[in-house]
Order: C-alpha cells, then structure tokens, then sequence
C-alpha cells in the first residue's frame, strides 16, 4: 500500500463530488455520511487491533501506518471536498491512531534530531505531522541526552550562566549596561521602563507611556539571558537595536534581560507588570536560533512546524509573551514572518492537511481564538485552556510557574511572590476559583497538601485533557464540585497490592453492569467507598477515569450557599476503568482470585468537597 497517488485521487474526488452537488446535491450529503462512517470504523479497528494481544509487528506496522495515514488526510481535507463543512479555523486532526502501530516511524523521527519532547507534544498525535517529519531534519539536532520529560539542549543551568556574543563579534568582551538608576525610578513609580540605544552605543531609558517599543521574546539557550545589573554583550545589543529598528523606526525596546533588575524589589515590580508590558507593545518580536534558520521563502509547513518544534515553544515564560501580543513577529534568517502570515486562506488551510495541523497548535495566539471569556473576567486565557499550552514546557526555576502564568489569568502576582513555592499553586487555583471537576482525574503527580491531594503539584507536567466546562469551585477546604459516583460498603486496600478493583452494579439502566480497575501499589493500607467517575455509565464509554475517595458518611457538611447539601471525601488516587460482561468479570476472579476485589456499588450523582 502507497500514498503516492493520493493528490491525484484527491483531486479526481473533489471534481466528483462537484459534479454531483451539481446534479443530485440532496446525495452529496450521504456520500459525506458515508465517508464519516468508514473514517469511524477504521479509526475503531485500529484500537481494537492495539489493545488486543496481536498488536502489528514491525514488519506490518508500516502498512497501518499507511492506512492510517491516507485515513488522516482524507478527514483533513473534508472542508475543501465537502465546502460547507469548511471553517475559518485551521483544521484539527479528527481521527487518532495508536501510537504503538507507528514506532518505526517514530524512531526515524528521533534518529533524524527531532526533539523527543516535542515529538510527544506535537508530531505523535499527528500521523502525518510524524510522517512529515520523518523525511527531513529539524533545524536544530537534539542528541541522545534529551528526553520526552525534558530537553536537554533548552534547559539551561543558572549556576555560572554566561551570555553568548554574536559569530561576528570583533569583542568577546565588550558589554553594556542600561543605566538602572532610570529602570529603578520607573520600575517604583509603577511604570515600564523601555530602552533606546543612541547612535554612539549607549542606552537610555524610557517610558514605554510616552515611546511605542516592541517587546523581546527571546531564549536564554541563545545567548540573551541576562539582568539588568549586568546588561548584554553589546554585539547582541546592536543586533537587537537594527532588528527592532527594521520593525519600528524610532521606536523602543524592551526585554527581560535589560529591564528585569536583580535586586528582588524592583525585580518583583518588573514581573508584576509584565503582563501589561507584551500586551501594550506595538510587536513582540521572537528571536530563536531555530527559527532564525527558516527564511521568506522557505514553505509555510516548514516555517510553521519549526516554530512547534522549536526552544521558544517549550519555555514557559514564553506563552505569556506569545499570548499577550498584539502582534506576533518571528525573526528569520532574511527578515520577518507574522503570525497572521502564517494562516492563508480556509480553502488554502484546509487543502494543505500538513499546513492545517500545524497551525492548529498555533491558533491560540492569535487574537481570534477565544475572545469571550466567561469564566475569569479580565483574563486572556481560560484556565482549561492554560493546562493544554503549559503541557511540556518548561522552566530553570519551577517555583516561578504560577507567577509566569498569573498574567494570563487576570491575578495580581504580587500575591504569590511571598508565598512558600509549594504554596504558590494552590494559592492561584483558589484565586482562580472555577476549575474543571475534571481535574481531579489528571494523569499527573499531585499535591501533599491537606485538602488539595487531589490537585496537580505542577501544571507543566499535568495530563493536559481537561474538560471544557468548569463548573467545580476551588476553596481553601478542597474543591467543591458534584459527580457521578459508585458508592459502595467500605473496603480496605492493603498496602503493597497491585490488583484489580471489580465494581459491580445493580440493574439501573446503565450500559455497563460492570467496571475493572486497576489497584496501583501503595505503601500503607487505605479504607475506600466510593469512586468519583468521570461520566455517567449511560454514556456507554470504552473506558473511564475514576479517582478513589473515602467518603465521610457520617454526616453533611453545608456549604455557604443556600441549603444545597454536600459530603466530604478524601481524595486517595486515581484510575482508570474498563467495562466488563459478567462473563468477563467471572474470568477475572478465577485467573486471578487473590488480587481481585469485588465489590458490589450503587450509581449516584453527589455533591462532594473533595479534599
């Protein structure tokens, strides 16, 4: 099985499809039905091939691949096949495919230096974004030391840190220094500071009330990290000055590295602002060594999945500046790529599958995506929406999470800087208030906090599939949020068990009269009635996720609104269900008779504080 004659086909089909819609146009709906329903039953096979034992071998594997491959292009080029199912948004994928059955070409990817990192966030949910870059290198080789939890090359360690200067520099040690006297009395008079560089090499300060500026996203892995105190190597500082020149004539710059002070104070007053400084600048200008490798003419795929793949997508100081852009500029090797250049047309989008994924991880920062928000007034992102873009990114100081990210949010992060870093979260989940009820089935380590065990201890490495509503209210007892629950006559787990947790349901209308899951070890004992699910059991899901809770049964707890009524629970863990015959659930038992507990559960939907 090929692909290479799938433009050719694709092409041959869209003229059919015209010509039908043309003559019989109340058929071109069931043709559309009918492509659906195959792209559905093939994406249903693949999963039942990968969770059965006879997963493909390598040697079969390419062939899926394929299928899943030619599968994925057709579903992404629909809107140009079936026009008026076409929309202004670049087009996400609309089928997966078990990563398992593209290991081959996973390990090609990563022997051609693609970042393991940005493999897993952004290339493995793609099958053709994977493919795609298995036929070419990345614009900068990640060696055998990164990992799919961190990369190596963009991490930096503090400790000794040294500015880079430029390949052309005549002066390794010529540098200059911003007069902080001018950043301090702006910084304390709650103004942003912002520099010029004279035509004789010195910098002044000035009000950025008073001067448009373009604002630096830069990466310290480059070179460009620095304080004010100590300022920039001067060949880096004249590089930046002509860039921002070209963008601005006249105009201002501002950046980390020469307007953030060291001195904790006015450091802390800087970060306080500096929301409000990428949102007031003219441009946010990002300059990254990898992207500066993509020039004008090189294909907008190309450019656009070098800035998915590159240093500047996995910082997270980063997100915020991207996000906060008016508009948002890439420095390449012969000028400059917008990021509005990089969305042409719906037609264009959605002709180009590999364009349309790409951009589809890029949508968030531009202005058109989310423009009303409900849930937090005054914020530039929803919080569930924040837990997808942290995903992956990464910082030399994770106690500087939460203050990184409170200007998205609409939180003053002056209310954070005098806080125990392992105090910070929960600090701003309490601030931000309504959160997903969802978040306690996050894949991810959690807190140790009484009260909030059931909450992610970092949002950079939590499991970013969150829902979309939130609907569950955090407070300084726990999260208060009402779920579909099995409750049941309370058991004890012993410590060191690893198992199976066997629910069995009486006959109340439910699709599944049986859930199986699995025990993970721990080392103490632990009492559990009732499990948190993640849906309601009708909905006749393939799998669930479930969190372990110790409900208090010996009473009711009123909340402060009105006389809705609600019970506490101990958040005790997570896990994962699959539905089960009783045929199934007897075989189970006998295979396994020692590890396996079952119990017999009730279906309720309960308000509960989980703590």
């Amino acid at each position: 099985m090929t692909d290479k004659n799938t433009h050719t086909l694709l092409a041959d089909w869209q003229r059919r499809t015209r010509q039908l819609s043309e003559s019989h146009p109340n058929r071109i709906q069931l043709w559309e039905d009918r492509v659906y329903e195959d792209l559905n039953l093939l994406e249903t096979l693949f999963y039942r091939l990968a969770s059965s034992s006879k997963s493909p071998s390598r040697e079969v594997a390419p062939y899926f691949a394929g299928m899943a491959s030619i599968a994925v292009t057709i579903a992404g080029v629909r809107g140009t096949i079936f026009p008026r199912d076409m929309s202004t948004a670049p087009n996400k994928p609309s089928h997966s495919f078990p990563v398992s059955f593209f290991i081959q070409i996973k390990d090609t990817v990563r022997s051609n230096g693609w970042c393991p990192l940005a493999i897993k966030r952004f290339l493995e949910p793609s099958i053709i974004l994977l493919e795609y870059a298995s036929t070419c290198e990345p614009s900068i080789y990640h060696g055998a030391e990164c990992t799919e939890e961190a990369c190596t090359r963009n991490t930096i360690n503090a400790t000794g840190y040294k500015p880079q200067h430029t390949t052309e520099c005549p002066s390794a040690y010529a540098y200059t220094i911003p007069p902080k006297s001018g950043v301090y009395d702006l910084l304390q008079r709650g103004r942003i500071p912002v520099i010029q560089r004279q035509p004789n090499g010195t910098l002044c300060v000035r009000d950025a009330s008073e001067t448009p500026y373009v604002a630096i996203s830069e990466v310290w892995v480059d070179g460009l990290g620095g304080t004010t105190e100590k300022g920039l190597p001067t060949c880096q500082i004249e590089r930046l000055a002509k860039l921002v020149h070209a963008l601005l004539p006249g105009g201002a710059f501002w950046m980390d590295s020469l307007c953030v002070p060291e001195v904790r104070a006015m450091r802390k007053q800087a970060i306080r602002q500096m929301g409000r400084t990428y949102a007031d600048a003219s441009a946010v200008l990002v300059t990254d060594a990898g992207i500066r490798c993509y020039s004008r003419s090189s294909a907008l795929e190309d450019v656009a999945l070098g800035v998915l793949t590159s240093g500047w997508m996995q910082r997270l100081w980063t997100l915020q500046e991207g996000l906060l852009a008016k508009k948002l500029i890439f420095e390449l090797s012969d000028g400059f790529a917008s990021l509005d250049s990089f969305f042409p047309d719906p037609a264009m989008q959605w002709a180009n599958p590999l364009l349309s994924q790409c951009l589809s991880k890029l949508y968030h920062f531009t202005r058109r995506h989310n423009q009303r928000l409900l849930s937090i007034p005054g914020a530039r992102t929803e919080f569930i929406d924040l837990v997808r873009f942290l995903f992956g990114r990464w910082t030399s100081k994770p106690e500087d999470e939460t203050i990184a990210v409170c200007g998205l949010l609409n939180v003053d992060p002056i209310t954070l800087f005098d806080i125990e870093p392992l105090e910070r979260l929960k600090t701003l989940l309490i601030q931000v208030g309504r959160l997903p009820s969802d978040i306690v089935f996050m894949d991810c380590p959690k807190m140790e906090v009484p009260g909030f065990r059931w909450a992610p201890k970092s949002l950079m490495r939590s499991d970013f599939r969150v829902g979309h509503e939130c609907r569950a209210v955090c407070t300084a007892e726990g999260l208060d949020a009402e779920y579909h629950c099995a409750r049941f006559a309370q058991v004890v787990i012993p410590a060191g068990i690893t198992g199976k947790l066997l629910i069995q349901f009486d006959d109340q209308g439910a699709a599944t009269k049986v859930l199986d899951g699995a025990i993970g070890r721990l080392d103490v004992s632990y009492a559990c009635n009732v499990v948190l699910l993640e849906k309601d059991l009708k909905n006749g899901k393939t799998w669930m996720k479930g969190a372990l809770g110790l409900l208090d049964t010996t009473g009711l707890s009123e909340c402060d609104q009105g006389t809705n009524l609600r019970r506490d629970c101990e958040y005790l863990g997570r896990a994962m269900f699959i539905p089960l015959t009783n045929r199934a659930l007897e075989k189970r038992v006998a295979e396994k008779p020692r590890s396996a507990i079952v119990i017999e559960a009730t279906l309720e939907k309960l308000r509960v504080l989980v703590r």
